[in-house]
């Protein structure tokens, strides 16, 4: 699971082009599964990636190091992030984790 996972990281890290939304689409936040975005459009992308693949997993949304808001994809304690080049452990960010987003489209809020 873990090289599978590394590997469709990898894929998003060499095709991205972070773009934000208010310059792509004039608003301050869309949503797109894509590697030309931001944050969220490479969570989504990943997703869907990993989807083909069979692997379930679920976005994340949290504040980084620095409060700024940021979104990551979590699949059994692995996070996919834009701002990483390699997997890691949730407990290994220092994220404050907000809420989870499910594939069936429910949102959770996280206790830590």
């Amino acid at each position: 699971m873990q090289d599978t996972l590394q590997k469709v990281l990898d894929e998003a890290h060499a095709k991205h082009q972070y773009v934000s939304d208010l310059t792509r689409y004039q608003r301050e936040d869309y949503w797109i599964a894509s590697l030309h975005g931001d944050c969220e459009d490479f969570a989504l992308w990943a997703r869907n990636r990993l989807a083909t693949l069979g692997i379930t997993s679920d976005l994340v949304y949290v504040l980084t190091e620095n409060g700024g808001d940021h979104m990551v994809l979590s699949v059994e304690g692995w996070i996919l992030d834009s701002r990483h080049k390699w997997l890691h452990r949730r407990d290994d960010l220092r994220y404050d984790w907000i809420s989870i987003g499910q594939p069936d489209g429910r949102w959770f809020r996280i206790d830590s």
